[in-house]
Parts: structure tokens; C-alpha cells; sequence
């Protein structure tokens, strides 16, 4: 019961941190289109931005329950292994854009990296903690979309004004590219593997 309660008193439960930094590669990417699309737009003058944001929702629809029942079959990570390769795609494609069909096609890229990194990494984070703790773990898992929108708008926005707007698509790309490796050492390493969601797991946190 001691054991328990220490439990429900931890306010950012460690195993959960993993995970959050993992889809912070991904959220600082969304935050960055939703903030410097419509600059991109009057750049290159692509007439239909919103194509991007409703091929993305669209995608999302679908992509969302498929990735979470594929999660709990398979495990987490195959899933968001994909997103974070989808992700970084729609980035480094939008750094090329000039027109609206590769505007929609980048949307559709973001929407299954978005989509399915957030349905992964969030089950991952609740596998990883006690039940007692799955309210603290998901405070911490969203973290990473307010991380991800100050870290864009400050870091990348910064970045924009000093090499121009592709330059801030093509640091946005590697971010997941970045936290792809980092999970692939974690899988050769054997902390990490795929598997189905009860293995799961990173060693516990000592």
C-alpha cells in the first residue's frame, strides 16, 4: 500500500519520459507547419496551404485506429518506427513544395507520422507505468506538443530568418531521423525491443 501511494505521488513518472522525448521529434515537426506553412505559401505561391492540414486530418482518421490495433498486436514500436520514417519524409518534402498537389502529398506523409507516433508512444508510455500512474504518464507524454511548439517557433523560427524557410523543413526532418536512431540503438542494445506490448519495455529505471 506504502509502495502504492509513493506511486500516485511521483509527478513525472520516469518511464514515460522516453517515450515523450521520442514524440517531441515529431510534435516540434507539426508545430513548425502549422506555424510556417502559410509563409511558405506566400513564398512560393502555392495558392491551396489547407490542401496540407485536411489531406493530413483525412489520413489521421484512418491511419489512428489502424496504428493502435496494429500496436496491439505487434507492439508498439514497428509502428512508430513507421511514423517517425513518414514524418521526416513529409518535412523534407515540404522543403521542395511549389505546388499544391505536393502540399497534399506532404499532408498525407504528416498525417500517418503524426498520427501514429502519438497513438504508439502514448500506449508505450502507459504500458511502461502502474496504473497509478498512467495520468501522470500522459501529462507527460503531451508535454511534448507544448516542448515541440516553443522549441519550433524559438529554435526553427530562428533558424528561418537566418537560411531562409527550407532550411527549417529540412532541421525539422532530421529531428525524427535523429530519434529513429536513438530507438535503433536502444533496440541493438536490447533496452528496447519489438515486440508485443507486454515486452514493451526499458529496463527498469534503477
Amino acid at each position: 500500500e506504502k509502495s502504492n501511494t509513493n506511486e500516485r505521488d511521483i509527478l513525472i513518472p520516469k518511464k514515460a519520459i522516453l517515450p515523450s522525448m521520442l514524440f517531441f521529434s515529431v510534435t516540434i515537426c507539426f508545430a513548425a507547419c502549422c506555424a510556417f506553412l502559410p509563409l511558405l505559401a506566400l513564398e512560393r505561391e502555392i495558392s491551396q496551404i489547407s490542401l496540407f492540414f485536411i489531406s493530413h486530418g483525412g489520413i489521421s482518421i484512418i491511419a489512428r485506429p489502424i496504428g493502435g490495433a496494429l500496436g496491439d498486436r505487434i507492439g508498439r514500436l514497428p509502428i512508430v518506427i513507421f511514423g517517425m520514417i513518414t514524418m521526416s519524409s513529409a518535412m523534407f518534402i515540404l522543403a521542395a513544395a511549389d505546388s499544391n498537389f505536393i502540399i497534399l502529398f506532404a499532408g498525407i506523409f504528416s498525417g500517418l507520422g503524426v498520427s501514429l507516433c502519438n497513438t504508439g508512444l502514448f500506449a508505450l508510455a502507459l504500458d511502461r507505468v502502474s496504473p497509478d500512474q498512467q495520468g501522470s504518464a500522459t501529462a507527460v507524454i503531451q508535454l511534448a506538443w507544448d516542448v515541440g511548439i516553443i522549441v519550433s517557433g524559438i529554435g526553427l523560427g530562428f533558424l528561418a530568418t537566418k537560411l531562409g524557410l527550407a532550411s527549417l523543413f529540412i532541421a525539422g526532418g532530421l529531428c525524427p531521423l535523429i530519434a529513429l536512431g536513438v530507438t535503433i540503438i536502444l533496440l541493438l542494445n536490447g533496452e528496447l525491443s519489438i515486440k508485443k506490448p507486454s515486452n514493451d519495455i526499458i529496463k527498469p529505471v534503477k
